[in-house]
């Protein structure tokens, strides 16, 4: 795993307890999501303010600043976005010619 990634997970697990993170890096920028239950009842804007204070606490300044993008939800947010994508994909019978 790549070094970066593998310290913004640490941060994340240690502010974020049992949460699902998934990161990716593209062109040396991270993002991915962020699925804890502890987002529930919490506005959109207060979940990233609470994860960009996380990122923030890592040491490298250069890591800090490759983080991009988080998509944060909570499992029941998950949940309904894996079922819209279920609903939407198109069957091969369905398709026109």
């Amino acid at each position: 795993m790549d070094k970066m990634i593998a310290n913004v997970k640490r941060i994340i697990a240690k502010t974020f307890p049992r949460s699902k993170v998934h990161l990716s890096k593209q062109d040396g920028q991270i993002g991915g999501s962020l699925v804890w239950d502890g987002f529930d009842g919490m506005a959109q804007i207060d979940r990233q303010v609470k994860l960009r204070n996380a990122i923030n606490s890592l040491p490298n300044s250069e890591d800090r600043h490759k983080v991009s993008f988080i998509l944060t939800m909570t499992p029941l947010e998950e949940e309904a976005i894996a079922a819209d994508k279920k609903r939407l994909r198109i069957s091969p019978s369905r398709r026109t010619a």
